[in-house]
């Protein structure tokens, strides 16, 4: 597991919010070997969130949460709307890489991508918008 190797990882997005320059943030992903599970910490000049999981793509879904109840929107893989995860990549990269199925289902190796960055073919999207893109792909 990423974990044990990479205990502490940092990252930076932009949050955008409607009629409103974006703002920049920072992520921290910090790995407990104790409870076995990952905090991620999101901190930015408006917002200051930590959420606990399994992996950093479920704890980050919770900060989203968040996020999206003052209108803001993560600029990055995991905010993707064809992001996804397997419990592979869950266990093998602590949730550090998903999925942005782009192409379709099923996934490809090509189309692990790094939760946190931004780059092509990115659509930041909501998470009840990301849930139902992924639900409509996987049944097509």
């Amino acid at each position: 597991m990423l974990g044990p190797m990479n205990m502490n990882n940092e990252f930076k997005i932009e949050l955008k919010k409607k009629n409103m320059p974006s703002i920049n943030a920072l992520i921290s992903c910090i790995y407990n070997h104790k409870s076995n599970n990952w905090m991620v910490k999101l901190k930015s000049e408006l917002h200051e969130y930590e959420q606990t999981d399994i992996d950093c793509f479920r704890a980050f879904i919770g900060i989203r949460k968040k996020l999206e109840s003052s209108g803001f929107i993560a600029c990055c893989y995991a905010s993707s709307k064809y992001a996804c995860q397997s419990g592979m990549s869950s266990s093998m990269s602590g949730g550090l890489k998903i999925y942005n199925l782009i192409n379709g289902y099923p996934a490809t190796k090509g189309d692990l991508v790094n939760t946190f960055e931004a780059g092509k073919n990115m659509d930041p999207v909501t998470i009840m918008e990301q849930i139902a893109a992924n639900k409509t792909l996987i049944s097509e």
